[in-house]
């Protein structure tokens, strides 16, 4: 890895991008519950990232660290000046093929979970926030501080402006993580019939 630098990734980093993020959530509880079986997780992992990226980096909100790629962090910043500069369709466009695949019946089953993060998200932040939508290390390069290099100049910059960082996440050992920055854990939702939890994490 040439770079410890934080920079804007655009669609060629797409591919490292997404094995990044699949490698970082493979044994996500969520992922887990939704393919028990690897080969099928491991499939599905690189659509949906794929797709889930290609959006963000859209709107220029996917950040990374490496050549290539070895940590990424898609941040929902509010005001971002690229944000209106395409249009619905062609942000989303990436994810349609996917939700009329097989995996549209797959989310169905956790529509449950992903209807609570748009709840507490609405419920704890619900004016102007900076949200951290997602984020993943290359396990090769895990315990290096890229996490933290990709997360502390946002809160920075929130902080500056005084303005509330939020995220969730499903990952019990995340919410350790998360609280060392600063988050303080803001509800505990338990979808019991899944073994899952959502931790809803906020910093004002």
């Amino acid at each position: 890895m040439e770079s410890r630098e934080i920079r804007i990734l655009s669609h060629d980093d797409l591919p490292h991008a997404v094995e990044v993020m699949r490698k970082a959530f493979f044994y996500d509880p969520l992922w887990v519950y939704l393919y028990n079986n690897e080969k099928n997780r491991r499939k599905y992992l690189e659509k949906f990232f794929r797709g889930f990226l290609s959006v963000f980096i859209n709107k220029k909100n996917v950040y990374g660290i490496g050549y290539p790629v070895k940590a990424v962090a898609v941040w929902g910043i509010p005001h971002h000046v690229n944000s209106k500069t395409k249009s619905p369709f062609r942000v989303l466009f990436p994810m349609i093929k996917l939700f009329i695949s097989p995996f549209a019946i797959k989310i169905f089953k956790v529509s449950s979970v992903f209807s609570s993060f748009a709840t507490l998200e609405k419920k704890y932040a619900p004016n102007i926030h900076y949200k951290l939508e997602s984020i993943g290390v290359d396990p090769d390069y895990q315990g290096k501080g890229l996490s933290t290099k990709l997360i502390t100049p946002f809160i920075s910059e929130a902080q500056m402006k005084n303005i509330p960082v939020y995220t969730e996440t499903t990952t019990p050992l995340n919410v350790g993580f998360y609280e060392h920055f600063g988050f303080k854990t803001m509800e505990e939702r338990l979808f019991s019939n899944m073994k899952l939890t959502v931790y809803s994490l906020l910093m004002k």
